[in-house]
């Protein structure tokens, strides 16, 4: 149904935007599977072993940031600005500690906004 789908998280605006490219005659369908995933992340309808796997990924991921100067200049930069003061392990540590019911306190407090969809024409 999705040639690809995320979110993205705005924290200094308050908004998480879902992104996905479909065919058009998706469109539908797309939104409704998006609306019911939420539902089941709110009622916390998935096994946890995947957000254990999940955080596990994240944090090897963050680890990596110590790979690359630039990212790790960026994180440290980032996090001067935005007031968010952890060190990347202190970061993981965090991560590791979220529960299923912390994620699903989140998703509660999110409030529809509205759905926008580009449509392309038949030559793109």
């Amino acid at each position: 149904m999705c040639y690809a789908i995320s979110s993205i998280d705005y924290k200094n605006e308050g908004i998480v935007k879902i992104v996905t490219s479909i065919d058009a005659c998706n469109k539908d369908k797309t939104i409704e599977a998006i609306y019911s995933q939420v539902e089941r992340i709110k009622n916390m309808d998935y096994d946890p072993n995947q957000l254990e796997i999940t955080k596990t990924l994240l944090c090897n991921s963050i680890l990596g940031i110590y790979d690359d100067l630039d990212s790790l200049i960026d994180y440290y930069y980032e996090s001067y600005i935005s007031g968010f003061n952890y060190t990347i392990e202190e970061y993981c540590r965090k991560i590791n500690e979220v529960k299923p019911k912390d994620i699903s306190n989140v998703y509660k407090k999110y409030k529809h906004y509205f759905n926008y969809v580009l449509l392309g024409d038949k030559h793109e």
